[in-house]
């Protein structure tokens, strides 16, 4: 749901986290590398559990906002930039 969101439906990615299944909300790391160019990647990581906190990081900051946009629809959350 996430790289569909960024890339659109049917991006073709390679894909990393920590999620149970594939449509899991419980996840709290995901790595996302679109394919065959390779290169365009979203890590999203935690810093803090208690409250959940995810950092995410991407070499291209258009990633990272549309990522931030996700989660923001999805959870309902509030989004902070962290600088």
């Amino acid at each position: 749901m996430v790289a569909e969101h960024v890339w659109g439906e049917g991006v073709d990615i390679d894909s990393d986290g920590d999620s149970s299944f594939a449509d899991d909300q419980e996840w709290t790391e995901l790595t996302l590398e679109k394919r065959p160019q390779m290169g365009e990647r979203i890590d999203v990581d935690p810093i803090s559990m208690h409250p959940l906190i995810l950092n995410v990081v991407s070499q291209d900051p258009k990633l990272v906002n549309k990522v931030a946009d996700f989660l923001e629809i999805c959870c309902g959350r509030r989004i902070t930039p962290f600088v």
